[in-house]
């Protein structure tokens, strides 16, 4: 795969503990008929957060939430990814991960490890799943790969009838080592924008169909 000017697929698109900026200030960067990305500046951050929204087909909102809580099939649809692994499942609705993400020379490849937390809210047939980065935790490091420390950020996924799903991602992060702003910048658009092209083929190619989570009743 043709490497992007990224640094992690996961990575660059963190929202903190509250919203990363009001509506109005989300820039339209890319769009077609199904997926729309856009960006905004975080104030007292160089990096761009982003926010991708695509409508995707399934069987049930339990396929969507499978397919983005199935840690071992992420090297299949997020873009750049060298390696995962699934470093501990506490239960069908909570996880702690490991991501590495490939780089273009002579940018240092990037890691992390992250915890996610999903919610169902029965009344309006929703979820969400909380996404943040684990500063802390003890993981073998390589030297050669800069390990990503600041980020968080979340999915919501919402039943828009007739058998669609709308999928919201928001994230932002600091990739930390040396990377130019600019650079880091460029891959908030390109990279999501096919994360939600590929996520969107296996969800509808009836991957997760079969699958069930416990916390979805």
């Amino acid at each position: 795969m043709i490497k992007h000017l990224s640094i992690l697929a996961l990575v660059f698109c963190f929202i903190l503990n509250n919203p990363i900026q009001a509506q109005s200030d989300w820039e339209l960067k890319k769009e077609n008929e199904d997926i729309k990305v856009y960006t905004c500046k975080k104030p007292g951050s160089s990096f761009k957060a982003f926010k991708a929204i695509s409508i995707i087909e399934a069987n049930s909102i339990t396929a969507v939430a499978a397919a983005i809580l199935d840690v071992e099939k992420y090297i299949k649809w997020m873009p750049d990814s060298e390696e995962v692994a699934l470093i501990k499942k506490i239960d069908d609705s909570h996880d702690i991960h490991y991501v590495r993400t490939g780089a273009p020379w002579p940018v240092n490849d990037r890691d992390g490890v992250y915890e996610q937390k999903a919610r169902y809210f029965k009344e309006d047939n929703r979820v969400v799943i909380e996404l943040n980065m684990l500063k802390e935790y003890d993981y073998p490091k390589d030297d050669k790969v800069v390990r990503m420390t600041e980020g968080s950020g979340f999915w919501e996924i919402t039943d828009a009838g007739e058998g669609k799903y709308k999928i919201v991602y928001e994230y932002l992060a600091d990739p930390g080592g040396s990377i130019p702003a600019w650079l880091a910048n460029t891959s908030v658009v390109n990279i999501p924008f096919e994360m939600m092209e590929n996520l969107k083929v296996l969800v509808e190619k009836g991957t997760w169909n079969g699958a069930s989570l416990d916390f979805i009743k």
